[in-house]
């Protein structure tokens, strides 16, 4: 009876390919050539009992019949949760390895299939216990601590300009909200959020936020929703920034449904770089759907996991985002307003 809890599916795949420029290289030199892959991978599911488990790992082993050169790529993303008290106390942990980006000047495979020479191998790993408490019949509060070490094996170009440092990254999240999503016509949230990474260069960087949220049903088809709350942050002690990047942040907006399967969301807020807009837009039938949103949110460097929006709830305790990009040298505050667009038949 406990075998059947797991799903083992392994798969084998075999590729041949050619490309004209092998190595992306922007000079006279270009190599031509054929490529062959052969991709063995397995993925192991267990969705039931007190221990969960996904994961999923491919290797790609590149040929490259010119030069009779062989490289090999891994790719791990794995997560195991065992719940200790039922419903309480679970403990997750975390496993990823990936081939990441290092400059982002420079020519980028997304299949890996050419040898740029400009990726380094990304290896993150991760514990988080984590404490899910009712309050009474309306009430939960949820508490979790993340311990993630991140470290890279560069495989880059001699004169590619990068600082690619490992470190070490440490988060509490702290959230206290009322349970009953779907049948309270008021629905409210109160979080924290403490997070430090501690680079081997010597760099640390500190956030910290606490935030409020409220959502009001003001009838079957309209909610009313907004977010405010204070940020501290070392994005001064990191970069050089003219903004004030500590202070008070906030949104408010509606999410209005069209129907069962169609909604949409906007909002309008403020923070330390100024306006911030959000749109979301669902659409779905039977067969189709389609999806389409706008978001704002900040990019320092390495640090894609800063942002405001999204606390610890028993719904996505599996989907905790432990990521910590790189992205050329950490030396700049972007502002990334990204678009997405997803249709499904």
């Amino acid at each position: 009876s406990h075998a059947a809890q797991w799903e083992i599916n392994p798969t084998v795949e075999a590729r041949m390919g050619y490309s004209d420029n092998i190595r992306f290289d922007d000079s006279d030199d270009e190599e031509s050539g054929f490529i062959g892959a052969v991709n063995p991978g397995v993925t192991i599911q267990k969705n039931e009992g007190r221990l969960r488990v996904n994961l999923d790992y491919l290797m790609q082993n590149f040929y490259y019949i010119d030069d009779s050169d062989l490289s090999t790529d891994h790719s791990l993303d794995s997560i195991a949760r065992y719940e200790f008290i039922p419903q309480t106390f679970f403990l997750n942990g975390y496993a990823i390895i990936r081939k990441v980006l290092v400059d982002s000047g420079q020519g980028l495979s997304v299949d890996n299939l050419n040898d740029t020479g400009n990726t380094a191998d990304e290896t993150t790993l991760g514990i988080e216990p984590v404490w899910v408490q009712n309050i009474g019949t309306h009430t939960q509060a949820d508490l979790a601590y993340l311990y993630a070490t991140q470290s890279f094996d560069e495989d880059t170009d001699d004169d590619a300009d990068v600082d690619v440092d490992d470190n070490d990254r440490q988060r509490f999240l702290g959230n206290l909200g009322n349970r009953d999503k779907e049948g309270d016509r008021l629905d409210w949230a109160l979080g924290i959020r403490d997070e430090s990474v501690d680079f081997d260069d010597g760099e640390e960087f500190d956030f910290s936020s606490v935030q409020g949220e409220l959502g009001y049903d003001v009838n079957s088809r309209i909610e009313l929703v907004g977010t405010y709350g204070y940020e501290d942050n070392d994005f001064g002690d990191v970069v050089s920034i003219d903004e004030d990047e500590d202070g008070v942040f906030w949104d408010l907006g509606f999410i209005y449904g069209f129907g069962e399967f169609t909604s949409l969301e906007l909002r309008r807020g403020e923070r330390f770089f100024g306006n911030t807009w959000k749109a979301d837009l669902n659409v779905g039938g039977p067969k189709l759907a389609v999806n389409a949103s706008y978001e704002e949110t900040t990019d320092l460097g390495v640090l894609d996991s800063i942002n405001d929006d999204g606390f610890n709830t028993a719904e996505d305790l599996l989907q905790n985002d432990i990521d910590n990009n790189i992205a050329n040298n950490r030396d700049s505050v972007s502002i990334s307003k990204t678009w997405v667009g997803t249709v499904t038949y």
